[in-house]
Formats: C-alpha cells, sequence, structure tokens
C-alpha cells in the first residue's frame, strides 16, 4: 500500500491575526529555515515538533544547534523563542521563550479512546482575504499506534507542533504529520503525550 506522508511546516511568512480562541495555549512558530508552524504550552514545558526547529539531515546524529524563532499567541503576546531540547524517540522538542505563556500552560490529558474528538487551531487557506487567520478544527480518533494517535481527517500545512485537545480542553499531544493512503482517504497523526509517552520530552538532569 502506498502511503504518502507530509510534514506540516510551511514554507511562508505569518500575518496571523488573532480571533480569541477559546484557549490561548497553541501559539504560531516561524523560523527562517523550517518555515511557519506552530507550538504548544502544556504541562510546564512550551513543545513543539523536532522538524520545526531541527534543521539536521535525518542520519545525523550530532548534536543539535540551537535554533531561534518568532513566536505569536492567538491574544496577542509576541517574542523570541530557542530550541532547547530534541527528543530522540519522537519528532518532539521542547523550546524556551523570552516570556512566559500569557494563559500558563495547559492540563495534560489521559488516554483518548477511538471515537473521541480531538480539537487543534490551524491556518485558513480556504480563501486569500483568511491567509494565516485561526481556524479551530476538529476530528475523530481512529486508532493509536506506538503512541501515535490517528484522526479521521487531516490537517492543513503549516499545523505542526500545535496543541491537540479532548473535549475537555486539556492537551492529548502534538499535532505531526497527514497522511493519504491508496485509497485517497486523508488521516492526521498526533505525537501522544499522556502517561509514559510524556517521557518523550523530559529535560535531562
Amino acid at each position: 500500500m502506498k502511503v504518502i506522508v507530509t510534514l506540516l511546516s510551511v514554507f511562508l511568512a505569518v500575518h496571523a491575526v488573532a480571533s480569541d480562541p477559546p484557549q490561548d495555549f497553541s501559539f504560531y512558530l516561524q523560523t527562517q529555515r523550517m518555515g511557519t508552524g506552530h507550538g504548544c504550552a502544556v504541562n510546564g514545558l512550551v513543545l513543539t515538533n523536532a522538524h520545526m526547529v531541527d534543521p539536521r539531515d535525518r542520519d545525523d546524529f550530532g548534536q543539535p544547534h540551537t535554533v531561534r524563532f518568532r513566536y505569536e499567541f492567538p491574544s496577542g503576546q509576541v517574542g523570541r523563542g530557542s530550541s532547547l531540547f530534541i527528543s530522540s524517540v519522537a519528532d518532539l522538542a521542547v523550546v524556551e521563550l523570552d516570556q512566559a505563556p500569557p494563559s500558563g500552560y495547559a492540563e495534560l490529558a489521559p488516554k483518548p479512546k477511538e471515537g473521541d474528538t480531538i480539537h487543534w487551531l490551524e491556518y485558513d487557506f480556504r480563501k486569500r482575504k483568511n491567509i494565516f487567520k485561526d481556524r479551530w478544527q476538529e476530528a475523530k480518533v481512529t486508532h493509536i499506534f506506538t503512541g501515535d494517535v490517528l484522526l479521521d481527517r487531516e490537517v492543513v500545512r503549516g499545523a505542526s507542533g500545535g496543541c491537540a485537545f479532548n473535549e475537555e480542553g486539556q492537551v492529548i499531544g502534538i499535532v505531526t504529520y497527514g497522511m493519504t493512503t491508496a485509497d485517497s482517504k486523508a488521516s492526521t497523526g498526533i505525537t501522544g503525550l499522556w502517561g509514559d509517552w510524556w517521557k518523550d520530552v523530559e529535560l535531562p538532569e
């Protein structure tokens, strides 16, 4: 079966317009080389995908470089950040911001179940007048595979790194990739963070 996997960063300038989303924990993130995506403030850490802040080739296991980026929260807080820790087991990275997240940190969720509804913040590319404005989306969990939560629809490019929320507003994981299967069905992969999977982003002592 042919499977097409697409990383969700997008090489476009960000001019996001805040629309007061219900949770101010996901934020916009832009790097010079890796493009535009999102980040997530959860459980006392600020996270994104490694592919947003780690330009190394997949076969390069050397020390990662510090990557700086711009960020903006939907409520309007703007600033600069930098990469801090790259996970060696998942597409995850811990980053530092020059200011504390304006609404603090989202709560970490327990393991989701098939059929649960998941929400996330993405960019609105449907019309030129809405480019990079907020759009809240939702999808159902189809199954869970080695800590990845698969959903029944695909997110847009640029959604990488954002919080994936359950119905209670808790974070189940980080939006990571989209895929289309050989039967032309779309799906989204969320890198899970519940339970032991949280250890994938634990900072070294």
